[in-house]
């Protein structure tokens, strides 16, 4: 996915990992951190499945499930609902969620490209580096203390399509118990993250290519949502300083939960990636971070397919920021804050330099 990738050796992507808890770093966030909402319990809840195209997108490439090799501006959308191939997890095993990949079509174009074994992770800063990827998948459980229950995150395989762009999947199970007192604390983030091309400014940056297709499965009230996270700042490798500056791109999000800076939107972007969006900002009062959130007008049913360097240049043009910040971490993930879950996400994600 990947091109002009950086020369990091494994224990280099070691260090990264430890230095950039990318979407938080590992202290306790204010609760009121990502919005508010009403304190009441949520309502008796029935279970459903948003089944969207997955790992079936691997029969059929050319997609909006699969990532092309240079998205043209506004190429984006979002998907109608489908039925995904892709079985949804009773547990988080991610051996069985393999052979669900495997068992999506006798016809895939879908080739593992890397012998690293599936893994499951469940601690609170756990993770794994994946060799000759350019991804490292985490689970980041940074209100860890404030949590009843479990949240592991899987890695489940990775390989080419026969287009040559790499993806990986994995996926998020949550089985976090409602608390009332804090039923508005984040309790952590799920993600994919990129470990390399990074550290690289805007304007040498010529693409950012990016697929993520997923189905969630809920058996109880669930609160979180579905994004992209980046970190930018004037200073390279800066993700941590109240100089740094986080962005998040929202594709979907239930259970009442707001962005940081929710009220009067600062700024509305239209004709991106198929839709309108809404910019909220605030200061992270856990890190003392400036957020960028862009909330979508029409949410994406399971499927996001697009150039990631036309949502940065449309925050240059709108003055967040020049094409001289460097970008310096980037992800894709889920957050939660309460719930019984299963996320099951496909993702093609990378930096290519001009």
């Amino acid at each position: 996915m990947f091109r002009s990738l950086q020369a990091i050796t494994f224990l280099a992507l070691l260090a990264f990992a430890a230095a950039n808890p990318t979407r938080f770093p590992p202290v306790e966030v204010a609760s009121d951190e990502c919005g508010f909402e009403d304190d009441t319990p949520p309502d008796p809840f029935e279970t459903t499945t948003a089944s969207i195209k997955a790992a079936s997108s691997y029969a059929t490439p050319v997609t909006t499930a699969s990532v092309q090799a240079a998205p043209s501006a506004g190429s984006s959308r979002a998907s109608s609902l489908t039925t995904s191939g892709f079985a949804t997890l009773p547990a988080s095993s991610a051996s069985l969620a393999v052979k669900a990949v495997q068992a999506t079509s006798s016809a895939t174009t879908f080739v593992t490209t890397i012998s690293q074994a599936a893994s499951d992770h469940c601690g609170d800063t756990d993770y794994v580096v994946l060799t000759d990827t350019p991804w490292i998948v985490y689970n980041m459980l940074y209100n860890a203390d404030q949590m009843v229950g479990t949240q592991c995150t899987n890695y489940q395989t990775a390989g080419t399509l026969a287009s040559g762009v790499q993806e990986v999947v994995w996926n998020s199970v949550t089985n976090i118990e409602y608390v009332e007192s804090t039923n508005n604390v984040p309790k952590g983030y799920s993600f994919v993250g990129l470990t390399e091309n990074l550290e690289n400014t805007i304007s040498s940056i010529s693409a950012i290519p990016a697929s993520y297709t997923w189905t969630r499965t809920n058996t109880t009230a669930f609160k979180g949502n579905v994004c992209f996270d980046f970190m930018t700042s004037d200073t390279k490798g800066d993700s941590t300083s109240t100089s740094a500056q986080e962005l998040m791109l929202w594709l979907q999000y239930e259970g009442g939960q707001l962005p940081i800076g929710w009220g009067d939107a600062v700024a509305t972007i239209d004709s991106l990636f198929g839709t309108s969006w809404k910019l909220y900002e605030a200061k992270n009062t856990g890190t003392g971070i400036t957020v960028h959130s862009l909330l979508p007008d029409t949410q994406f049913d399971g499927s996001f397919d697009g150039d990631l360097k036309d949502w940065m240049d449309a925050l240059v043009t709108i003055g967040t920021f020049t094409d001289s910040t460097y970008v310096n971490v980037g992800n894709a993930g889920t957050e939660f804050f309460y719930g019984d879950s299963i996320l099951n996400a496909t993702l093609g994600l990378q930096i290519n330099l001009s």
